[in-house]
């Protein structure tokens, strides 16, 4: 039970037989069966659905009898089975006589505790917990040997090994102070600090813009829709069903993507039918706007405190579907009118966090090579709050309009994101419904585009970089002049200031980071930040850091990446000890299996975003050289005068430093044909401080 407010910890104890004991089920479909059924599906099952879906009306009507018609179906195919209960070790016969015959001596020795009994009790004590071990290393060495990497089993038991333990919701403290006990009030708990943090934000709003844009907004929507949309074709809709990722949870309707697969040509009619009429009407469903959200406990967060929680939302299976046929006409207009800055790498096909981090480092670099003095160069790493939970309705809308879009796709999506609920689901119990009214909806697959779009105007200010990656916010500038560098970086972040008070999107000064990047070694760093002109956003300071980590890269003054390294070693430690059960000398896994679950586990840790920091020295990439040693040792059983060379060649296994060469030159080779101007550019005129010379030596 949950802790009281003293130092006992209250115990329920049932004493006596249990006469409701149910054992623990779970659903299991019978798929062949449920295809067969939708197959099947006549004029009758669907007698509900108008004839022509016209009207919203009829769009609503025929939703549900679909909905609950593919219901029907699952439930008709599906049985309750038992669930395999694997924390009970089966054990052999001869186990269980001689569990038999401890337990008779433990009642022997009890009637008479005589020297005999004890030894002989003591003696089967041993034995049982011996063969016992036996067992259970019998059944861990058969299912390592029989798993293959193919099987899902190889990677659950891969990712369950490094997860943490789940951990049950422990009581939640409220705003009032007051705990949250059962699962009832942890929901509702929750939902309020959602609702709270997907709400406007109320930080240096400037009321004169929210007015101009709330009327401008109204004014354009009330107007009727004169563009056309694309009609919805069933091939689309197919091809659509087709990518589909089938291991998906499902929504509020418990429909996932594996049964929308199996749907007859029929049934996907009558879907683009419902899709063309929602397209007529300039609207999005009000039954698929609700959500079912589920918290994940942030590693490292205080377990008690509701905002620790990540939500995840479930959104319904055909909604998704129709978010997708929105999406693309979406995407269409967005690329054509080249709407998505160059400097925005989030969201994007081809663009990566690797590539956003190593233009940012070898413009650092470059101008480190500088002769006949180098030049240092100013960065800022703003904390962008809640980013995607908090996007003004409103001004998305009226940026949609300013950019030209289709007035029925834009109306179609200020429908998409306005009247949308939630439930916070805890253990099976759901909180009561609650509004959304600020940002793009979790999990679903517009929102990454419509985030893009609403900060796709971000002021840009002379001589001063900038880097985006999602709501990731980075601005450099160089100058052989510190104090000039840190005058321009100030400016760029007073314009950016300006432009997030007037679209509502709050800043944490505090968390936000400024660095100076220079290629010597400061005696006193302290001292050295002094000579530096403040940085403040919104009246208050920036302080400047040693180090920062950018996405995923720890950047240090020097950029020689001491700090990363280290970090990195240590993670890939803790999980190559985590997976020590499956990659250990005793493991019964064969070699090959082991390598895979090296490379694709531990080997990423050490080497992402290598071609950052491939120009370090050689004495670092050694402290990453000495986990793979470690790995190859304990996977084969090595002894001492065995050389790592030999164990490099036999498992064909190249070295840390050979690796990130190949992965490098890789790069380097594909680089120069991107289509971002912003990285083919740069590449083709050379990267003076990058691994390249390193690789061409």
């Amino acid at each position: 039970m949950d802790d009281i407010d003293s130092d006992h910890r209250p115990v329920i104890l049932r004493l006596g037989p249990q006469t409701d004991q149910t054992s623990e089920t779970r659903t299991s479909v019978d798929w062949l069966r449920l295809e067969t059924l939708l197959k099947a599906t006549s004029s009758q099952d669907l007698d509900r659905i108008p004839d022509h879906i016209v009207s919203r009306q009829d769009t609503e009507t025929a939703i549900e009898a679909l909905t609950s018609h593919l219901q029907s179906a699952v439930r008709n195919s599906s049985r309750q089975v038992p669930v395999e209960d694997d924390r009970h070790l089966c054990l052999p016969d001869e186990v269980r006589v001689l569990l038999r015959e401890k337990r008779a001596a433990s009642r022997a020795h009890d009637r008479y505790p005589t020297e005999d009994n004890r030894v002989r009790l003591r003696e089967l004590e041993r034995e049982v917990k011996l063969r016992i071990r036996e067992v259970r290393e019998q059944r861990w060495d058969r299912t390592l040997r029989d798993i293959e990497p193919t099987h899902q089993a190889y990677w659950k038991l891969a990712r369950a090994l490094k997860s943490d333990t789940l951990t049950v919701i422990p009581a939640l403290e409220r705003a009032d102070n007051t705990e949250a006990f059962d699962d009832e009030e942890k929901a509702e708990c929750l939902a309020q600090s959602l609702e709270l943090q997907c709400s406007p934000t109320t930080q240096n709003v400037d009321q004169s813009h929210l007015t101009e844009v709330d009327s401008e907004v109204e004014r354009r929507s009330s107007l009727p829709a004169e563009t056309t949309l694309d009609t919805v074709t069933v091939e689309e809709v197919q091809d659509l069903i087709k990518s589909l990722k089938p291991r998906k949870a499902p929504g509020t309707d418990g429909i996932n993507n594996r049964v929308l697969k199996l749907l007859p040509a029929h049934l996907i009619i009558i879907l683009v039918s419902i899709f063309n009429a929602a397209i007529t009407n300039c609207s999005f469903p009000a039954i698929w706007k609700e959500a079912d959200v589920i918290g994940i406990h942030k590693p490292g967060k205080p377990a008690n405190k509701p905002s620790s929680y990540r939500p995840i939302s479930l959104l319904s299976a055909l909604s998704k579907l129709y978010e997708r046929v929105i999406l693309s006409r979406l995407r269409d207009f967005a690329f054509s009118k080249h709407l998505i800055p160059d400097e925005q790498f989030g969201f994007r096909a081809r663009h990566s966090c690797v590539q956003q981090v190593h233009r940012i480092t070898e413009h650092i670099l470059s101008h480190f090579a500088h002769r006949p003095r180098p030049i240092g160069t100013a960065a800022l790493f703003l904390d962008v709050a809640k980013a995607f939970d908090k996007v003004w309705h409103n001004g998305l809308i009226y940026k949609l309009y300013q950019f030209g879009m289709p007035d029925r796709l834009v109306l179609i999506l200020r429908d998409f994101l306005l009247g949308r609920s939630f439930r916070f689901r805890v253990e099976g119990t759901r909180s009561s419904p609650h509004p959304l009214t600020a940002g793009v909806p979790q999990g679903s697959a517009l929102s990454p585009l419509l985030f893009t779009l609403y900060t796709s105007d971000i002021p840009k200010t002379p001589d001063v970089e900038l880097a985006l990656f999602a709501d990731d916010t980075a601005l450099y500038t160089s100058d052989q002049n510190r104090q000039m560098a840190c005058v321009r970086l100030q400016a760029a972040v007073t314009e950016l200031g300006e432009w997030f008070r007037k679209w509502r999107i709050e800043v944490n000064p505090e968390k936000s980071a400024a660095m100076f990047f220079s290629p010597g070694t400061l005696r006193s760093p302290k001292r050295a930040s002094l000579r530096l002109k403040t940085i403040s956003l919104y009246d208050q300071q920036i302080p400047w850091a040693k180090y920062t980590k950018y996405l995923g890269v720890t950047l240090d003054r020097n950029l020689r990446f001491n700090e990363h390294i280290t970090i990195v070693r240590n993670r890939a430690r803790f999980v190559m000890g985590r997976l020590a059960p499956m990659i250990d000398k005793r493991s019964k896994m064969s070699l090959r299996h082991k390598l895979t679950l090296y490379k694709t586990c531990i080997l990423p840790i050490m080497t992402y975003a290598s071609v950052v920091f491939g120009h370090v020295k050689p004495a670092l990439l050694d402290k990453l050289q000495i986990v793979q040693n470690k790995f190859m040792r304990r996977a084969v059983g090595a002894p001492l005068y065995m050389r790592n060379v030999d164990l490099h060649r036999d498992l064909e296994l190249p070295s840390i430093k050979n690796y990130i060469t190949s992965l490098s030159r890789k790069y380097f080779d594909l680089a120069p044909h991107h289509r971002n101007p912003l990285v083919a550019t740069l590449l083709r005129n050379g990267w003076p401080g990058s691994v390249r010379p390193r690789l061409e030596q």
